[in-house]
């Protein structure tokens, strides 16, 4: 399990937050740093209610608002998605990151902040060992659920075509994993 840090435009968003045991000091001089900078509000996002680490000490230091799963509105944009290991573990996805999502996904340009963050998604997968055909499987499951939510509240006239879309989508993540 990891943690995720994001800047969105109404919280400092700590993921499944973990302090670095022995790294205290530094974690928390940049955390701090970056609060004040901001001057927004701390929320904590747990994918799955068992990943409280350091969730309690982290609330109590910047007084934040704790969200477990998809209870409630998620800060930050966040729109969580039923998936993982655990029957209650999510899946979050930050629509402010969507310019590098169709850019990984449809080729499209990206502005200087999209390209900063490809280049820190880049550098996470290499640490993690996940090569080029497992992310664009990833990449295209997570498509896949997002056509899957778009399809439920399209009008009628737009089914069809979302379908014929879904089902190429499927067909290529199956492709990379077989």
């Amino acid at each position: 399990m990891s943690s995720a840090y994001l800047e969105a435009d109404d919280a400092v968003c700590l993921i499944d937050p973990l302090v670095p045991r022995g790294d205290e000091e530094r974690f928390f001089a940049a955390l701090d740093a970056d609060v004040e900078r901001l001057g927004r509000p701390v929320a904590i996002v747990l994918t799955n209610p068992w990943h409280r680490r350091s969730t309690d000490e982290l609330a109590t230091r910047y007084a934040g608002s704790v969200h477990v799963g998809a209870e409630g509105g998620l800060p930050g944009g966040l729109v969580a998605y039923p998936g993982g290991m655990q029957a209650d573990d999510i899946v979050l996805h930050a629509p402010s990151h969507r310019a590098l999502f169709h850019h990984l996904v449809e080729g499209t340009a990206l502005d200087a902040a999209g390209a900063g963050l490809l280049a820190e998604l880049d550098a996470h997968a290499a640490s993690e060992g996940i090569g080029e055909a497992t992310a664009n499987e990833l990449l295209l499951r997570l498509r896949e659920r997002e056509m899957q939510r778009e399809l439920r509240s399209a009008p009628l006239e737009r089914r069809q075509e979302l379908s014929e879309a879904l089902a190429k989508v499927r067909e290529r993540a199956a492709s990379i994993s077989a």
